[in-house]
């Protein structure tokens, strides 16, 4: 739905907030035309979850379920992965639950910058090198694992790199979204992150440079 947020002939639902940034979106004819043609891309590939993201995820001890009490680092076991809260879960295209993974790590760097941090993207970006090159190995490892377990025969090509890409700047602004929903007004924090969104929208190859 969000790839076609611009559309929303405004039924009363939305927070002042998002009001604010509807008008944003709006006031950004080539975002828009991303987001229309990111729509006409989409295809059913399979079940997706369709709601990824760092507070889905658990982190499982082998030995936990065995009541075994914990070791230390030099003796503690491997770590497992468990993805939990399903309820969104349904058929879709499976570049949309990746976007959501890789859009976790880069606005959380955009949300926790200072306050006096630029709002403007470009300056965002220069300006956070250490943060980014923090968050990169681990977009990169996710990336890299994802990869190679989807069965999709393109999935090597630029242009299905790119989509991922695209699918995770428009997470970013359904996360605007979702933390605008309760506000009476849209603050620099979301600013930021909506200047990312549409910086990372117009500018794919750039986080395809931080995959590689």
């Amino acid at each position: 739905w969000i790839l076609s947020f611009h559309r929303d002939q405004g039924d009363g639902q939305l927070s002042p907030a998002n009001q604010q940034l509807l008008q944003m979106l709006r006031a950004d004819s080539e975002m828009q035309q991303i987001l229309d043609h990111l729509l006409t891309l989409w295809r059913f590939d399979g079940l997706i979850h369709r709601d990824l993201k760092w507070n889905n995820i658990l982190l499982v001890r082998s030995n936990s379920e065995s009541g075994s009490p914990d070791r230390n680092d030099s003796d503690s076991p491997a770590l497992s992965v468990r993805i939990l809260d399903w309820e969104l879960a349904d058929l879709g295209d499976w570049c949309w639950d990746a976007g959501m993974m890789l859009q976790n790590w880069y606005s959380f760097e955009a949300l926790a910058a200072s306050e006096d941090s630029p709002v403007d993207a470009e300056a965002f970006l220069e300006n956070n090198q250490s943060g980014l090159s923090a968050a990169h190995p681990a977009a990169k490892a996710f990336w890299d694992h994802w990869i190679s377990c989807v069965d999709i025969p393109a999935r090597a090509d630029a242009p299905f790199v790119e989509k991922c890409v695209l699918y995770a700047a428009a997470r970013m602004l359904q996360t605007t979204y979702e933390l605008l929903h309760p506000a009476t007004e849209i603050t620099q924090r979301e600013i930021r992150l909506f200047r990312l969104c549409q910086y990372l929208l117009k500018r794919p190859k750039i986080v395809k440079t931080w995959l590689s």
